[in-house]
């Protein structure tokens, strides 16, 4: 007989090692399962903030995804070419509700808050 596995778990972003600075304002964040959205609507679900400043989805970054993995990339102001530091310490978490991050049985991503993050501008 076969059994149909239903998968009830959300996935998360790993505890140990959960991100991955990539150089040129790019970083990889990690999860415990494969993850998925719709194009341009998951960046909408990572809150960034540099300080004070919230960067908005869109203008200030953009991300994409592959199996378990977010790569997020700065632009706007936060290009590597438009960035005065040699590197970026930003805050990540997740929006109150994750509504477009899931995984493949449509899970939606748990939540996460201020993880704090270093993103370098050098090419690596």
């Amino acid at each position: 007989g076969t059994t149909n596995f239903i998968d009830k778990y959300a996935p998360s972003l790993l505890k140990e090692n959960f991100f991955e600075d990539l150089g040129e304002c790019t970083f990889r964040l990690k999860f415990d399962e494969n993850v998925k959205f719709v194009s341009g609507l998951g960046a909408t679900d990572i809150v960034i903030k540099d300080g004070g400043k919230t960067l908005e989805a869109g203008i200030d970054y953009d991300a994409t995804v592959s199996g378990k993995e977010i790569t997020v990339t700065l632009k706007g102001d936060y290009a590597k070419d438009k960035v005065k530091k040699d590197s970026l310490k930003l805050k990540v978490s997740t929006k109150e509700s994750v509504k477009y991050i899931t995984d493949d049985a449509g899970n939606a991503l748990n939540k996460f808050e201020n993880k704090e993050i270093t993103v370098t501008k050098a090419t690596k």
